[in-house]
C-alpha cells in the first residue's frame, strides 16, 4: 500500500486453459490501484457542486467499510 499516494498494489495470477490441448499456462498482472474514501469524494463532489446523498457497496447495498471494492456513490447537483 502506498498511502502517501492513495494507491494500493493488487498482484493477480490468471491461468488460462488451451482448450485444444488441456495445457494451463499461468500469467500475472500487477496493478497499482487508487483508493477513494466518502471525505474525499464529499469534497470533490461539492466543488463540482453536487451533494452526496447515498453511498453503498456496488451491486450488494452494503454498507462501506475498509473490505469494500468496488463503491457506489449517488449525488444531486446543488
Amino acid at each position: 500500500m502506498y498511502a502517501e499516494k492513495n494507491l494500493v498494489q493488487v498482484d493477480f495470477t490468471i491461468f488460462l486453459k488451451d482448450k485444444t490441448t488441456n495445457v494451463i499456462k499461468p500469467f500475472s498482472e500487477e496493478h497499482h490501484m487508487r483508493y477513494v474514501f466518502t471525505p474525499e469524494m464529499r469534497a470533490l463532489l461539492n466543488q463540482s457542486g453536487f451533494d452526496l446523498i447515498q453511498t453503498e457497496e456496488w451491486m450488494s447495498g452494503r454498507a462501506l467499510d475498509y473490505d469494500t471494492w468496488g463503491a457506489c456513490f449517488v449525488a444531486r447537483a446543488i
